[in-house]
């Protein structure tokens, strides 16, 4: 749980770094696109009016996170302490080894393309760097978001869906028809 609110602050963090910058003024931050992007990224609606202006960056950053951790205790309530840790667990290291596949990938891609850039005066190592390193940044940022919204947006399936639905015998065929149909 320690490690999921880790990489639930991570997440809140990029999100208000694309949608309200520090350096600006709280009036000039897309609180819009930062509700969406609270909901379409984190799976976290968030309730009642968002006025910037009357918190400074670290406050509004905190009620943002207390939105986060009031899900996580919801999700908790509904689940269960011990299976919405597993469950947790199991989430964020399905997430790190499927983004981690493509992260080599992508590095992969990068190694092929960067002798090119010789000729355009650049160093290739230098620049291979500053991008692999662009690259595990938005690695990690993923790595975050994508295991906070699973967890957030994750709902248990009721007793009733759960059974499994009846199968023929092994062995046996449908009868068809002539035509070719069941």
């Amino acid at each position: 749980q320690d490690e999921f609110m880790n990489f639930a602050e991570d997440a809140v963090d990029d999100i208000l770094a694309q949608f309200a910058d520090r350096k600006k003024d709280p009036e000039e931050w897309d609180i819009r696109g930062l509700v969406s992007a609270m909901r379409g990224s984190l799976g976290i609606e968030l309730t009642g009016e968002l006025d910037p202006t009357r918190y400074d960056y670290e406050e509004f950053r905190e009620v943002l996170l207390t939105a986060v951790r009031n899900g996580f205790r919801q999700k908790e309530k509904e689940i269960g302490t011990d299976e919405l840790e597993v469950l947790c667990r199991l989430i964020m290291l399905r997430v790190i080894d499927r983004d981690f596949k493509n992260h080599l990938l992508e590095i992969d891609h990068i190694r092929e393309g960067i002798g090119l850039r010789g000729y355009a005066q650049v160093d290739p190592l230098v620049e291979y760097k500053r991008e692999s390193f662009d690259l595990f940044e938005r690695l990690m940022s993923g790595i975050a978001r994508s295991s906070v919204f699973y967890v957030m947006t994750l709902q248990m399936a009721s007793e009733r869906q759960r059974q499994p639905s009846p199968r023929r015998p092994a062995g046996r065929r449908p009868v068809q028809a002539e035509d070719g149909r069941p």
